[in-house]
């Protein structure tokens, strides 16, 4: 039986992307591995950041130092390292037009969902908070 499915679009590769109820954590990113780069690209900045911080420059030279130390010390020199194949995965559309019906497909599971596809996230149960409960029946 297909289940209730949401479709948004990806903040990395803006392609479309169905998901289901099942998979869907309130991700941004596709499958293909936007999600990975964007927290490559994230962790990036925040290196940026410390190396400009005070911190960051100090532990930087001390690093920078001991390296130095070190290849003065080594007695092979290589100055390049190959370089490694990386594969390039292509977000491919998962729904297939069968006439008049659409099939449409989880991105992450390949489960089998609705036609009917949401924009918005599932509205679940509301959390509820004891301490402030608590706090309005001493109010009453």
């Amino acid at each position: 039986m297909s289940s209730s499915a949401r479709l948004f679009h990806c903040l990395g590769c803006q392609r479309q992307v169905i998901i289901c109820r099942q998979c869907d954590r309130g991700q941004n990113y596709c499958a293909q591995g936007c999600a990975q780069r964007a927290r490559q690209a994230s962790l990036r900045q925040a290196g940026r950041r410390y190396q400009q911080s005070f911190a960051g420059r100090v532990k930087h030279a001390l690093r920078q130092r001991r390296y130095r130390q070190k290849q003065n010390q080594k007695k092979e020199i290589v100055t390049h390292h190959t370089s490694k194949q990386t594969q390039v995965i292509s977000c491919s559309s998962h729904h297939h037009n069968h006439a008049d019906n659409t099939v449409h497909h989880c991105h992450f599971c390949g489960a089998l969902v609705t036609a009917w596809l949401r924009t918005d996230f599932l509205q679940g149960a509301p959390v509820r908070n004891k301490h402030y409960e608590h706090r309005l029946r001493r109010l009453e």
